[in-house]
């Protein structure tokens, strides 16, 4: 059979990346051991799902499981007074100490000396220059910075039943939609609200795809 489907190849990383994984140097070898932790400290959310623990009872070799939907996390634009940063709001808060803070929002006890503060330095860079994501947080940050700001919510609306070539949530640092008296209690329907300061970690509600966060931000399935 002829195949019907097309798939674009994937984009190249940006270099510092590629060369991260490619040079078998100290830093392309810290970097290799320690890749997962160094993920987890940009990711803009925290996974959600119900964990299958029992399956690891027993003498087999371990399993992480989920069941039911897998969702992801998102929090508030800034902490709670005297909470740290953690996910998106390092993007936001604090970046003067933002290398130490997602050092220290990934470490346990007294290892954070065991990642090199240069290496997240730089992955920082990258992502600015080459994530939209990470932009768009990035001009948040300098309004909250600039400006007086008040209480405020962040929505990003995307509805996958209509074409992606038309209605693709922006990939710039551009306004998609201007939402006026709509910002209410109830947002059920909506893929993505942000707020100033809330205690708790927001789920999606809809049974939607998502974007991965990868460096390029491309549309698939998390």
């Amino acid at each position: 059979m002829h195949a019907k489907v097309k798939l674009p190849l994937l984009k190249d990383p940006p270099l510092y990346l590629k060369t991260l994984l490619q040079n078998k140097d100290s830093k392309g070898r810290h970097f290799v051991k320690h890749i997962r932790m160094f993920n987890m400290m940009f990711s803009f959310t925290s996974m959600g799902g119900k964990v299958d623990f029992s399956i690891n009872r027993g003498g087999a070799p371990w399993v992480f499981r989920l069941y039911g939907q897998n969702y992801h996390r998102i929090g508030t634009l800034c902490p709670q007074p005297g909470s740290p940063p953690k996910f998106l709001q390092l993007y936001i808060h604090d970046t003067d100490n933002e290398v130490s803070n997602r050092i220290s929002a990934v470490s346990s006890g007294n290892d954070s000396d065991s990642f090199d503060a240069k290496i997240v330095n730089n992955l920082r860079r990258m992502l600015d220059e080459h994530n939209p994501l990470t932009q768009s947080f990035r001009n948040a940050r300098d309004m909250f910075d600039s400006t007086y700001c008040p209480n405020l919510m962040i929505r990003l609306i995307g509805r996958r039943d209509y074409d992606g070539r038309t209605y693709n949530l922006p990939t710039a640092s551009e306004v998609a939609a201007l939402i006026v008296g709509d910002i209410k209690g109830n947002s059920d329907k909506r893929d993505i609200v942000v707020q100033t300061r809330v205690a708790i970690l927001n789920g999606p509600k809809s049974k939607e795809l998502w974007k991965s966060t990868a460096c390029n931000q491309k549309t698939g399935l998390t």
